[in-house]
């Protein structure tokens, strides 16, 4: 695995990670493809580089795969926590072992701005991503998410 890199994104990974998002929330039910929003939100997210963190996989230079993560405040652990948003691999590179590495580095950050958990949502279809969480050691919550848009 000596060609694979790992680094925080920078503004000119964008199109590629506009493009991971597509692939990935084609397999999110909840959400829409909208490359014009999602490039304003990792936008936004490269901005706050003291609360929010992309890392990218590069293969010869080339980014392969990305995880985000974003600080929140747990209260159930009276301590900072990172949310864990869009972990996606390109499916020429999976099974290498990229997933579990991006998501090293992103909980070595956690650690870093002092977050006592990392936690996240998975798509209940998604049967791949939640063998991929629970070979890594996370538990499954008995919290169910909901969501509504601020507009009425």
């Amino acid at each position: 695995m000596e060609n694979f890199f790992y680094r925080k994104a920078v503004k000119e990974d964008l199109p590629y990670l506009v493009e991971f998002l597509a692939k990935l929330f084609m397999l999110e039910q909840d959400y829409t493809i909208d490359s014009g929003k999602q490039k304003m939100a990792l936008e936004l997210i490269l901005k706050r580089e003291d609360q929010a963190v992309i890392y990218v996989v590069l293969f010869n230079d080339i980014p392969c795969g990305m995880v985000s993560g974003q600080i929140v405040i747990s209260t159930a652990t009276g301590a900072p926590a990172v949310w864990v948003e869009d972990l996606y691999i390109h499916e020429n590179y999976r099974n290498k072992g990229l997933g579990t590495k991006i998501l090293e580095h992103l909980q070595e950050w956690a650690l870093e701005k002092g977050a006592g958990r990392i936690q996240l949502l998975v798509d209940e279809h998604n049967l791949a991503a939640q063998e991929f969480y629970n070979l890594r050691k996370f538990s499954r919550s008995n919290m169910r998410a909901y969501y509504k848009y601020s507009a009425p």
